[in-house]
């Protein structure tokens, strides 16, 4: 068993009751179905720390605003920049993960976060989470194997300056079997595969990335209060006791288990932070920067793509009730058909 989950009650009890400074935010929840992608709310929901002053609960209302800057904990992000959110891709109906639409990007065009060590979240001492639903087309598959069709990057700089001094990085690449291997350059491993074209099943990868720059383990609490269910990887016997998981990055695909490791140092030397909550010590990771890219001639299909820093450590919380009945459950599936399906359930 990875060593990246384990239970120890003191762990879950550290998890859930020592905190960093007051700070977090949901940046990112779209799902590609309204009139405009990533919509620029500035934070309508804005609670503090305390959970006896963290209003309201997410509620249905709450959950179908989809765009970007949703909710913050941090009361001074008024002061503070934002980050900048970069689109060149095309909102299409020919493909989805849930819904009826997505993003398509053609070779070149990618959807990033302009490069800032500046921006509120940028040094969030806590568990940071990004998801998206991957797909990919028959073009792009037929590419030469080991064709790099396109990555997730995420940069990082590990110390007090404002250059990229390391990354993690997911690359999209051609298998020699027709289908696309995910393949992360840190570990020298695939930690997941999908096919092209439409479909259910493993027509998607549904990429969920768990990024803990603390250096001690953290519970995991995905409470969603909507759905009365404990979201991504769980025991079974929540809430006696909750998942929980080590410095580092945990990369899921299409599953509540068996997250590949991405330790620390596979990540860059130096890479997390050496803070305690008592005594204060010295934040020394910031993530500057993520991109999904298609590339070398490939097209991507992206969907259902959430980002967020803080929480995922509370039942009781709205924000991390918020951040639960937001993500997609680690092993949601798709409601997309093909048109072979489709065309037979007419016969």
């Amino acid at each position: 068993m990875k060593r990246a989950f384990f239970v120890v009650l003191l762990c879950t009890l550290l998890g859930t009751f020592i905190r960093s400074a007051a700070a977090g935010n949901i940046f990112i929840d779209e799902n590609f179905e309204g009139a405009q992608a990533f919509v620029n709310w500035n934070y309508p929901v804005i609670g503090a720390w305390d959970a006896t002053d963290n209003p309201p609960p997410p509620d249905a209302g709450i959950i179908a605003k989809k765009g970007i800057l949703l909710r913050a904990f941090d009361t001074s992000v008024s002061n503070k920049e934002n980050p900048v959110i970069n689109n060149t891709g095309s909102v299409v109906t020919a493909r989805h993960f849930l819904g009826s639409k997505c993003l398509q990007l053609a070779s070149n065009q990618s959807v990033n976060m302009s490069p800032s060590a500046t921006y509120v979240g940028a040094e969030t001492g806590e568990i940071r989470f990004f998801q998206f639903a991957l797909g990919a087309d028959a073009a792009s598959a037929a590419l030469p194997v080991g064709t790099v069709i396109g990555h997730y990057k995420s940069d990082w700089s590990i110390v007090t300056t404002d250059t990229i001094e390391c990354s993690m990085v997911l690359n999209f690449q051609v298998n020699s079997t027709g289908g696309i291997d995910i393949y992360c350059p840190n570990t020298s491993s695939i930690v997941g595969s999908f096919q092209p074209g439409a479909g259910p099943g493993p027509h998607w990868a549904l990429v969920s990335v768990i990024q803990d720059i603390r250096p001690f383990p953290v519970a995991w609490i995905n409470y969603d209060p909507l759905t009365t269910t404990y979201k991504g990887p769980v025991h079974g016997d929540e809430p006696t006791s909750f998942p929980t998981v080590q410095s580092g990055m945990l990369i899921f695909v299409n599953s509540k288990s068996g997250g590949a490791e991405v330790l620390a140092d596979q990540i860059g030397p130096g890479w997390g932070n050496d803070f305690a909550d008592d005594p204060p010590g010295v934040l020394n990771s910031r993530e500057i920067t993520w991109e999904i890219k298609a590339m070398n001639g490939g097209t991507l299909f992206i969907d259902d793509l959430y980002w967020d820093v803080c929480g995922h450590k509370s039942i009781t919380e709205g924000f991390s009730q918020e951040e639960a009945a937001r993500m997609k459950d680690f092993n949601q599936a798709t409601n997309e058909t093909s048109r072979v399906n489709e065309w037979r359930e007419l016969d």
